[in-house]
């Protein structure tokens, strides 16, 4: 399942209004926001999108962004400044949000 042109276009918009994705080209940005997508259809069980998941795939996004590079580590420490993650992508996202969408099993 991919998501439409017309909310790939109004999420890369929301997407690059923060300062972490200026620099990024818009082909990345696509490629971040899909996996994102499918991270939160997959999640809450999902066959139709709308316009109110748009922050929480965003969300997803940036923190995939943030995690670049860094992929399985659980902290880092560069220049006296220190990072943690969480193991999960998921984890972050504010899960109280997220449960309301997630569809009854059939």
């Amino acid at each position: 399942m991919s998501m439409s042109e017309t909310a790939l276009t109004r999420r890369l918009a929301n997407i690059k209004v923060y300062p972490s994705t200026s620099n990024l080209s818009d082909v990345y940005l696509t490629v971040i926001l899909n996996k994102s997508y499918s991270k939160f259809m997959s999640y809450t069980k999902r066959i139709t999108d709308y316009e109110e998941f748009d922050e929480y795939i965003v969300d997803i996004a940036l923190k995939l962004i943030n995690r670049e590079g860094v992929l399985g580590t659980v902290s880092a420490s560069e220049g006296g400044v220190s990072r943690s993650w969480e193991a999960s992508m998921l984890s972050d996202v504010p899960i109280k949000y997220i449960l309301p969408y997630q569809e009854e099993s059939i």
